[in-house]
């Protein structure tokens, strides 16, 4: 990829290149890793949305040893 991405490309904007494709990359495995979470948990969110935030706040919370307000 980083040979394609600087092919053609005058040696001063070399850098500028690299760092597009850098970038490309980074947006292309967020973007990949969130349809994967939506699809593998699209059964969970159409039965209950608001609980499944909920309880994802509340583990990340308890988690990351976070007190709520709510006393959970």
């Amino acid at each position: 990829m980083w040979v394609v991405a600087g092919q053609d490309v005058p040696a001063q904007r070399q850098g500028v290149a690299s760092g597009i494709a850098a970038t490309a990359q980074q947006v292309g495995a967020a973007l990949g890793l969130a349809v994967l979470v939506m699809v593998a948990t699209a059964p969970l969110a159409a039965s209950a949305p608001a609980d499944a935030v909920r309880e994802a706040t509340v583990v990340s919370a308890r988690m990351r040893r976070i007190p709520l307000a709510h006393g959970r």
